[in-house]
């Protein structure tokens, strides 16, 4: 295969035709789109949701002033700051993605995500803005970055974070941390990207995705901005908890009539938690109360506190696409696999509150083939959406037919002379021993002859897919980065289609 430009995408309308665990079902149009508000690849998307924003008021000057402010502090560059300016304008409009703040950037679906809003944006000429989860407290979720060495193996850089209920948002680094990251910045070549003097773990993943995607104008949003304006959203929350859980449930009963495996589970009360002690926990309606742990709370206690310290309140999955649309002018959002499925949820809930679901488009899926993981495979004649074989007498499997042939007449030969000296079983034995030798020695020599070095399948499979899954669910985006002659996320931007429905395959030099 001839890749003339430094920078190839192929894209196929069908997912990865390979047995992994976890693939994601790429978009097809579905009876399932009735859920959503605008199905993703409507001719008339865009129009349907700028109508849907006609005459709806945002509270954009103090958004803007916090957005401006927070990315500031954590080193955006004049396009994103210019962009968030634009947010005043009544007539401006965003397009959101969001994922949780993984070590690193975590996997690389995160930056495809990042880069999916960025060329949705660019066409509607929409504000780009990175909803950055970092009211999460799933730590084990985010404390890691996996790469793949030089040999094929698969090597994680963990933080050692408290799992007790903190939100990310409320976790700092220690000297052993930093550690880690300059075992990080190592390994992938680079040495000059920490920033010593931030202590939040939070702070510090922000500032590195600010300058993965420097001059993009993609704005980075920290939910724990927004919480002062999201009082009245908090306080409805809880007023009419009973109600949205029975909205959301009915959406989930029609949606699995119609055949939908909902995500969500709405068995616990509400959609909010409650930070005590600087601890999330989960507030639960029980016998016309609240539960927060083994704490009881009247709804006029837990309306006080909202008005007291709204900073201590965070919303749930389905909670939070309905406050991001009260609050931004929200045109999309690009959403992985799982957040389409569990959109499909919450029109009515989105209704319930007075403001229409957005547009929902999926992210862009792809697999990134290095210039050395090229070559390999057209050493071994494969193409990386091919079934990536675990050994050579699959790459050679002529070497073991013609053996099989031998193996029968060495037997009998075997046996014929020698059947009174050693037993027939142990003939065989002796014989499958030797052809199995021959063949290791046979396809060694052929994987050297053709300059292959003996790991480039182990290499192959960990990068393409890396524990049964898909490359961008596991690897680390920033080693790619590190080893690439150009940028690649404006190589992205250059050349990759927020609509393509399947998965990408991306060959860099």
């Amino acid at each position: 295969m001839k890749k003339e430009s430094q920078f190839v995408i192929i894209g196929f309308k069908e997912a990865m035709k390979v047995n992994i665990q976890d693939h994601p079902k790429l978009y097809t149009k579905s009876p399932l789109d009735d859920f959503l508000s605008i199905p993703p690849y409507d001719p008339e998307a865009e129009k349907r949701a700028r109508r849907q924003l006609e005459g709806k008021q945002y509270p954009r000057k103090d958004v803007s002033e916090q957005l401006y402010r927070y990315n500031v502090a954590i080193g955006n560059d004049s396009t994103a700051l210019h962009n968030i300016e634009k947010l005043n304008d009544p007539e401006a409009v965003c397009v959101v993605t969001g994922q949780q703040l993984g070590f690193m950037g975590g996997p690389a679906y995160t930056i495809l995500k990042a880069l999916s809003c960025l060329l949705l944006a660019r066409q509607t000429k929409s504000i780009p803005i990175f909803w950055l989860a970092t009211e999460d407290h799933d730590v084990a979720e985010i404390d890691h970055a996996v790469l793949i060495d030089s040999l094929g193996n698969l090597k994680s850089f963990h933080l050692t974070l408290p799992k007790d209920g903190r939100c990310v948002e409320d976790l700092f680094l220690t000297p052993q941390h930093f550690e880690v990251m300059d075992s990080f910045l190592q390994t992938v070549g680079k040495t000059n990207l920490l920033y010593r003097g931030e202590t939040s773990y939070a702070k510090l993943m922000a500032r590195f995705l600010a300058d993965l995607f420097v001059g993009t104008g993609l704005v980075f949003l920290e939910p724990y901005l927004l919480r002062s304006l999201a009082t009245p959203f908090f306080k409805k929350e809880v007023r009419q908890c009973r109600q949205i859980q029975q909205t959301i449930n009915k959406t989930t009963q029609d949606y699995e009539a119609a055949g939908g495996v909902p995500l969500l589970k709405m068995h616990e009360g509400t959609n909010l938690f409650l930070k005590v002690n600087g601890f999330r926990r989960k507030i639960v309606y029980s016998d016309n109360g609240f539960l927060v742990g083994s704490q009881r709370y009247s709804e006029n206690d837990l309306l006080k506190l909202i008005d007291e310290n709204p900073q201590n309140f965070s919303t749930n999955v389905a909670a939070r696409p309905v406050l991001q649309s009260l609050l931004l002018p929200t045109l999309a959002y690009v959403a992985g696999p799982n957040e389409l499925a569990y959109y499909r949820q919450l029109k009515d809930y989105h209704c319930l509150h007075g403001v229409a679901m957005p547009w929902i488009v999926p992210r862009l899926s792809a697999t990134l083939v290095s210039p050395y993981a090229s070559q390999l495979l057209e050493k071994c004649h494969l193409d990386p959406w091919d079934i990536i074989p675990r050994h050579w007498t699959e790459i050679f499997p002529e070497v073991g037919l013609e053996l099989e042939r031998l193996s029968q007449e060495w037997q009998n030969a075997a046996s014929k002379e020698c059947h009174e000296d050693i037993s027939i079983e142990a003939l065989h034995r002796f014989v499958r021993h030797c052809l199995h030798n021959l063949q290791r020695k046979v396809i060694k020599s052929r994987v050297k002859s053709l300059g292959l070095p003996h790991q480039a399948l182990h290499f192959l499979h960990n990068l393409i897919h890396p524990r049964e899954k898909l490359q961008e669910r596991i690897l680390n985006w920033y080693a790619f980065q590190a080893t690439s002659q150009e940028n690649l996320i404006q190589a992205f931007l250059e050349h990759a289609d927020w609509r393509s429905q399947g998965h990408l395959y991306c060959f860099l030099k």
